[in-house]
């Protein structure tokens, strides 16, 4: 790493306001995949004053082969926790190479809150690379017959977000939910949301 980056990174590390506010102004401009090493630990650190604005720098930096490893190593730990924040990263920080092993967790971690988050970041997957938006559908789509509501709400406000015309079916289907929150509150937002889609 060149002096002047491990400088920043130094800076941005120390937590001392105004200096690591600068340094992360810097990174964000940067966009220097050099700089990712020291900072990814931080991204799945739920304790670290730096998890945020890590995972800032990580999300401008984009699509890169030691995100990718780092978040899909979180995505398999044995840690409950990890799990749901290495998804939650991945809803920020897409990475194309996660999608096999997010499909594996929104379907069946034992966490409900890393099987949601793996649902968003299946979402920003495929808004990010349109080749992987009809098997995100598809994942996203059997996640709406799922017993829990929450994931059920998840998965129809991603596949609300999808610029796929056989989207429109499925929200549809929400009006039918078992849940009355899902029928009365959620679905007509979706429905509106679909309608407004379809006028661009």
């Amino acid at each position: 790493m060149k002096p002047e980056l491990q400088k920043l990174v130094n800076d941005f590390l120390s937590g001392k306001g105004d200096t690591a506010a600068k340094a992360e102004e810097e990174l964000l401009r940067l966009k220097d995949p050099e700089c990712l090493e020291p900072i990814l630990a931080h991204t799945l650190d739920w304790d670290s004053p730096l998890w945020l604005p890590a995972m800032k720098v990580v999300a401008a930096i984009g699509e890169n082969e030691k995100t990718a490893a780092f978040l899909l190593g979180g995505l398999v730990s044995e840690d409950p926790m990890t799990r749901e924040f290495a998804a939650w990263a991945l809803r920020n920080a897409p990475q194309r190479k996660a999608f096999e092993a997010l499909k594996h967790v929104a379907a069946s971690d034992a966490v409900i809150n890393a099987r949601v988050w793996a649902l968003h970041a299946i979402e920003a997957i495929a808004l990010k690379y349109p080749e992987a938006a009809h098997e995100a559908l598809e994942v996203l789509s059997a996640a709406t017959a799922d017993l829990d509501p929450s994931l059920r709400i998840s998965a129809y406000d991603c596949i609300a977000s999808l610029p796929l015309a056989e989207c429109d079916a499925i929200i549809e289907n929400a009006v039918n939910d078992s849940d009355r929150v899902i029928r009365t509150v959620n679905y007509p937002g979706w429905h509106e949301k679909r309608k407004s889609m379809r006028k661009k």
